[in-house]
C-alpha cells in the first residue's frame, strides 16, 4: 500500500534534515526535491510524532502550503529508500554502484561493496513493477470494452437509472 501511495504522489516526497534531532518537533525541517525546505503541517497527526522519523524514512504529501512557512499537508511515512528507487523518474549511478543521484535531486552512497547487487535488485523490482501495471492497466481496459454501450455516457452510474 505504500508503494502505490509512493508511486501515486511522486516527486511529492520529503526527507528529514539532518539536524532534526537538535531541534522540537514544530520545528522539524523535511527537504524536498525543488530545494525547498517545509515543515509538517500542525494539523498533521505525523507532526505529532516527527520525532520518530529518520534518515530511513521519507513522507509522501498530497499538498505543499505555503503560508508565513511552507507546510506539508496530508502526509504518511513511507521507506524512503524503496520510495525513491522504485518511483524515481530516473536514476544516475556511477560505474561501481556505489553512488545513485535520484531524479538529479539526491545523491544517495550505497556502503561497501554491495552497489552492484542493490542496482541489480533495483532493476529487477522496478521492471516487475513496470510489468504488474502494465498488466493491471491492460486488464482494466479490457473490461472496460467488454461493457455494453449502453453503461457508458448515460449520466448514470453504473448504467442503472
Amino acid at each position: 500500500l505504500k508503494f502505490v501511495l509512493s508511486s501515486a504522489l511522486y516527486p511529492n516526497i520529503a526527507l528529514p534534515a539532518i539536524g532534526n534531532m537538535h531541534r522540537r518537533d514544530a520545528d522539524m525541517r523535511f527537504h524536498l526535491p525543488n530545494g525547498k525546505d517545509a515543515s509538517l503541517h500542525p494539523s498533521s497527526g505525523l507532526a505529532a510524532r516527527s520525532r520518530e522519523l529518520d534518515s530511513t524514512c521519507g513522507v509522501v504529501y498530497v499538498e505543499a502550503l505555503e503560508t508565513r512557512a511552507l507546510f506539508l499537508c496530508n502526509n504518511t511515512p513511507v521507506p524512503a529508500l524503496p520510495a525513491l528507487l522504485l518511483s524515481a523518474a530516473r536514476v544516475d549511478t556511477s560505474l561501481d554502484g556505489s553512488r545513485m543521484v535520484v531524479d538529479r535531486w539526491l545523491l544517495l552512497r550505497i556502503q561497501g561493496d554491495d552497489g552492484p547487487r542493490v542496482l541489480l535488485s533495483v532493476a529487477r523490482a522496478r521492471r516487475a513493477l513496470t510489468r504488474l501495471m502494465g498488466e493491471k492497466l491492460r486488464s482494466a481496459l479490457q473490461q472496460r470494452r467488454r461493457r455494453p454501450d449502453s453503461e457508458e455516457g448515460d449520466g448514470t452510474v453504473g448504467g442503472e437509472a
